[in-house]
């Protein structure tokens, strides 16, 4: 159980690092380049940096805990399809048939890691 935490935790907190961060870079080059940096853009930036931080820290716990073989694919994978559904949600990003598609082979593929 705790390790499925770890899991979760840097999936969330990776996924919405970089999310957080995509979302608000755009406002803030602008707020930026005029003179006022401190903005709500900014906020998302500096709080997207921040759980990605978190993010990294929780997989030095997880890589410390598990072999690389298979922390490294069960990681990268979760964050991968919660990115790609983030993005998709919050970005409005496009979520074609090949994403899905591809999000379901990488879930198919943690699964047979584990295993």
């Amino acid at each position: 159980m705790g390790m499925v935490l770890l899991f979760a935790g840097f999936t969330v907190c990776t996924s919405s690092g970089l999310l957080l961060f995509k979302y608000g870079w755009p406002g803030f080059q602008e707020a930026y380049a005029s003179g006022h940096w401190l903005t709500r853009s900014a906020m998302f930036v500096v709080a997207g940096a921040a759980l990605y931080a978190i993010s990294f820290l929780l997989w030095l716990l997880i890589v410390s805990r598990l072999d690389l073989t298979i922390a490294y694919p069960v990681a990268i994978g979760l964050a991968l399809v919660a990115i790609t559904a983030g993005a998709a949600l919050l970005l409005g990003e496009p979520l074609t048939i090949t994403r899905v598609g591809g999000a379901a082979l990488i879930l198919a593929g943690i699964v047979l890691i584990v295993r």
